[in-house]
């Protein structure tokens, strides 16, 4: 377990000094009239989404007297809340800006790293079944990863369809 501590921490070095002193690119993202008004309903439905899965969550503890972890109680909400507005956004073509790039890239990307993701979790919980709500987490940032990655894609599709 300590090996997989140093890499982690080695990445976590090396993702803030390449975040710290890569080159940011002079040209501001666009969005036009359209993409702005999708972006905000998109907003509008994950932050309701997001206080909907509160609610249900605080009645199943209340009703099941359910003991959960407090990073599945802080977590989980904010990311059903992102992949609601993510995977909205996407389809709708107001995820990325106008003057933006390497959507396929990207998209590949999000794809590999869900897979590992949703991996992880699911070894987490066959591996120790009673600690669901410590690799619940894993299997949220996979789904999200691979939904997004998987709705950039239809979104590359479809755009290059419509050309």
């Amino acid at each position: 377990m300590d090996a997989i501590n140093v890499i982690v921490f080695i990445l976590i070095l090396v993702i803030t000094y390449f975040v710290l002193f890569s080159k940011r690119s002079k040209t501001k993202l666009k969005w036009d009239e359209r993409q702005e008004a999708v972006r905000n309903r998109g907003f509008k439905y994950g932050f309701t989404t997001m206080t909907i899965y509160n609610c249900l969550i605080l009645w199943l503890l209340k009703i099941f007297n359910l003991k959960l972890s407090y990073d599945f109680l802080l977590i989980m909400p904010i990311m059903v809340g992102i992949t609601v507005f993510s995977v909205y956004s996407i389809i709708n073509g107001a995820y990325f800006s106008l003057n933006q790039n390497n959507l396929k890239r990207d998209a590949i990307i999000y794809l590999a790293v869900g897979i590992i993701e949703l991996y992880m979790g699911i070894q987490g919980l066959l591996m120790t079944p009673r600690e669901w709500d410590d690799h619940i987490i894993f299997l949220a940032l996979g789904l999200f990863l691979l939904l997004s990655g998987m709705a950039q894609l239809y979104y590359n599709y479809r755009s290059r369809i419509e050309k």
